[in-house]
């Protein structure tokens, strides 16, 4: 997707000429924020291989249906690279094998094959420092929590420099094979006693295993993205008041009862120090909407 890589702020500043001061608009060009988190599902229709295969711009051939897939002719593919954590097969290296791996383990007609991170880069940065915050970001965020990491950088020089994250949503065990993402836990009365349903089957509970899925996980990797980009950027030499990444709130799950409506964040500079705030999906109660809002210095 094209995200534009600048937008501005605008702010009044005093000048002093002829023994007047005139207020001038001054036009700011910002660094803007951009890191949405998808799923890859069989269920929609979608494969891991062919998803790989596009973001890496290679030829792969997907063994779950036989379909092969051949991107070899897109442009703006400028970097590609797998990371592995200590415990997967040195085969996951190549890619390929490891998303067949993935597709072939998965049976069902609706599994999550992968998850997927596309952010933008900073155009401040040059084209190195913009891998090594990709990788320190997969690094820390995924791969020291078991995750198997496949990201690409395209930069099809429009202005437009992004990163394309796949991740894998199934953890290995110490033997590097396939491990199980949940398992199902029975439901017991106040005297411990298992709850028989009508149908005669007990019920039951699924317990996630590997946290992976944990709702909150979408705004702590967002913020992941912004503080490791944020020092990045000051590492160029960029003005935090004119270069910062702003904080966001993650769009939230649906919840029943309640509305969610997305603002903006505001940024405000003052006295040198960088001030966000950063408003939180108003709630829709009784036909108004209650905005809540969130400081950080």
């Amino acid at each position: 997707p094209a995200h534009p890589q600048k937008q501005y702020t605008r702010r009044w500043r005093l000048y002093h000429f002829c023994g007047f001061y005139y207020p001038i608009r001054e036009v700011i060009p910002i660094a803007i924020y951009h890191c949405n988190i998808s799923i890859v599902s069989r269920g929609k229709g979608k494969s891991a291989v062919a998803a790989a295969a596009y973001r890496s711009g290679e030829k792969l051939t997907n063994e779950w249906d036989g379909m092969t897939h051949d991107y070899t002719r897109k442009g703006g593919v400028v970097h590609t690279e797998i990371l592995l954590p200590p415990n997967a097969p040195p085969s996951f290296s190549d890619r390929s094998t490891l998303w067949n791996s993935v597709e072939l383990y998965e049976k069902a007609g609706n599994a999550q094959l992968a998850r997927e991170i596309d952010a933008a880069l900073p155009i401040e940065l040059s084209r190195e420092e913009q891998i090594r915050l990709v990788r320190e970001y997969c690094s820390s965020q995924f791969v020291s929590r078991g995750m198997c990491v496949d990201f690409a950088i395209h930069d099809t020089d429009s202005g437009n420099p992004h990163c394309h994250i796949m991740l894998t949503m199934r953890p290995l065990d110490e033997r590097g094979a396939w491990a199980a993402k949940s398992k199902k836990e029975y439901d017991l009365d106040e005297n411990g006693e298992r709850i028989r349903l009508p149908s005669g089957r007990y019920k039951t509970h699924k317990v996630d295993l590997t946290g992976w899925n944990d709702k909150g996980n979408a705004l702590l990797w967002r913020k992941a993205w912004a503080d490791i980009s944020n020092v990045y950027l000051e590492r160029a030499g960029q003005s935090l008041a004119d270069r910062k990444y702003p904080y966001r709130e993650c769009r939230p799950a649906s919840v029943v009862g309640l509305l969610y409506k997305h603002q903006q964040p505001v940024l405000l500079v003052e006295h040198r120090l960088l001030m966000f705030i950063v408003f939180s999906p108003a709630i829709c109660k009784d036909g108004k909407w209650l905005s809540v809002c969130f400081g950080r210095a």
